[in-house]
């Protein structure tokens, strides 16, 4: 049912006809006020109804781009104001935008009244200034040593308390501004909640915010060439070839011992960590595992668009191929080292801006793997949420390691870092003094443990699986590791 003409006549009262542009600018700047008050209604859970709001399709917008602006602002506060605005994080940013009012115009059809079709997303909008601005203050706190997120209640309050008050808070809004009877509101109020939960499970993987840091020196014309190299005509034609000379650049294995191949991979850009994070890994294994002559590293970074192959879901399976064509494949080791952002999904990012990457997990990997006929497999995973890798990885032949379990992030990332708390306690620290995959393993573990716990974060319960067999063949190979060879 279309609004009534009193109902017309209110709205149009709210907003008030403009006689000139300046006061139409002034009547559409008090609309933005009037919502944001009525906004700090519903955070605070006050009653609100229909007339609380100036509920226009400009103001709605106006709203979004607010949200957007706050939410870029607070990525900035976090990466640095040295960087640029990240359009592969804006699907993620809006896609809660269509289930809300997908929801919005079914609790105006159950009512009747198609005027909640525009008022219930402007007061969830209104009411979600507040949660980025809440979410901003705790990462703040947390920086600064203000926040201890070490226990379960902090750590529940700090990645979960801002979100669920603004879900709640908006089905309170819901069944305030419904006029049917009480079990109809809560429907609508279920509804509503639904709909702002669904991005959480089906939103875009992408982990990228909408700010990221830059990596480079905008104000020097060579740096800048450089960090857009992977876009430019060289770069196009030249990255099949650099894939193709490193994987023809692989030695075959030595008859009668078991030979070990390194595959190493650096998955994200704009933070060059995981590129310095595998430079050091590779050479660890090189030096102490006997991986020389048989290493490929796949890195995204803007320093190497021109020297080594880029990592993405593509390259890996045709190396992995490549690397099981060359294997013996009853005896040789591969050695697989992901370093990267991961998602609560369980997905390891592959990103180069400006290319469009796919991201990689667990079952696709498997099914590389497997394809490839490479049967012993050490697969190493830092990244957070990486023990959802282990699920789909596992089998007798294969030892599975990752930096954090399937619930928790893992620590270190940043265009600063050198490494990440995996990284460095893993292989910088535990695997020089060991060769013992396994035991080296256990002492990163209680490493990072302790590190966590001394900067207040919570623990990222760092996981590993080891196959029957594998443990068996692990044994064998830290004898022939012990004994230098083979090389």
């Amino acid at each position: 049912m279309l609004p009534s003409t009193d109902d017309t006549e209110e709205v149009t009262a709210a907003v008030g006809p403009p006689d000139s542009p300046a006061q139409s600018v002034r009547s559409f700047f008090r609309g933005i006020a009037r919502n944001l008050l009525g906004g700090l209604r519903v955070a605070c859970f006050r009653r609100v109804d229909a007339q609380t709001f100036v509920a226009t399709v400009e103001q709605l917008v106006a709203l979004v781009v607010l949200d957007l602006m706050l939410t870029c602002l607070a990525d900035m506060a976090s990466a640095g104001f040295d960087g640029h605005f990240n359009f592969d994080g804006l699907p993620r940013a809006l896609f809660y935008l269509p289930p809300l009012l997908l929801a919005a115009f079914s609790v105006a059809r159950r009512e009747r009244e198609a005027s909640l079709t525009v008022v219930i997303p402007v007061a969830v909008l209104a009411a979600a200034q507040y949660l980025t601005v809440a979410n901003t203050a705790l990462a703040l706190a947390l920086e600064h040593g203000w926040f201890d997120i070490s226990g379960s209640t902090g750590y529940l309050a700090y990645y979960w308390g801002p979100l669920l008050w603004w879900m709640l808070a908006s089905a309170f809004a819901a069944v305030c501004l419904a006029r049917r009877g009480w079990l109809a509101r809560y429907i609508h109020a279920v509804i509503v909640l639904a709909a702002l939960a669904l991005p959480l499970w089906l939103a875009p993987t992408s982990t990228e915010p909408l700010w990221i840091a830059s990596s480079h020196d905008e104000s020097d014309p060579l740096q800048q060439a450089r960090y857009y190299a992977v876009a430019s005509e060289d770069a196009f034609y030249t990255q099949p070839e650099i894939l193709r000379n490193s994987l023809a650049a692989l030695q075959p294995g030595s008859p009668g011992v078991a030979n070990i191949y390194f595959v190493g991979v650096a998955g994200y850009a704009a933070e060059d960590v995981f590129q310095k994070e595998l430079a050091v890994v590779s050479d660890v294994f090189d030096r102490r595992f006997g991986t020389a002559g048989r290493s490929i590293s796949l890195i995204n970074n803007p320093g190497t668009a021109l020297q080594a192959p880029i990592a993405s879901v593509t390259s890996l399976q045709r190396t992995l191929a490549h690397v099981g064509r060359l294997m013996n494949r009853e005896d040789d080791v591969l050695v697989l080292y992901l370093t990267s952002h991961g998602s609560e999904n369980h997905r390891f990012a592959l990103e180069f801006w400006p290319l469009r990457l796919h991201d990689l997990d667990g079952p696709t990997l498997r099914k590389m793997l497997d394809d490839s006929g490479i049967r012993w497999r050490i697969l190493v995973v830092s990244a957070c949420y990486s023990g959802g890798f282990i699920e789909p990885l596992k089998d007798a032949h294969t030892l599975v390691v990752t930096a954090a379990d399937a619930q928790h992030t893992s620590f270190g990332c940043g265009a600063q870092s050198d490494f990440t708390y995996f990284g460095k306690a893993y292989v910088d620290q535990a695997l020089r003094s060991s060769y013992s995959l396994t035991d080296a393993f256990a002492v990163a573990r209680k490493t990072i443990e302790a590190r966590e716990r001394s900067e207040g974060r919570m623990p990222s319960n760092p996981q590993m699986y080891l196959g029957p067999q594998m443990a068996e063949k692990l044994k064998r190979l830290e004898q022939q590791w012990k004994k230098g060879g083979p090389s």
